[in-house]
């Protein structure tokens, strides 16, 4: 359970960076 919450973190923080470089 814990690493799945882990792994979406991960996920959400990639897709936030993600958008950061977009509206860069």
């Amino acid at each position: 359970m814990v690493a799945e919450v882990l792994d979406f973190a991960e996920f959400l923080k990639q897709r936030r960076q993600r958008s950061l470089w977009a509206d860069g």
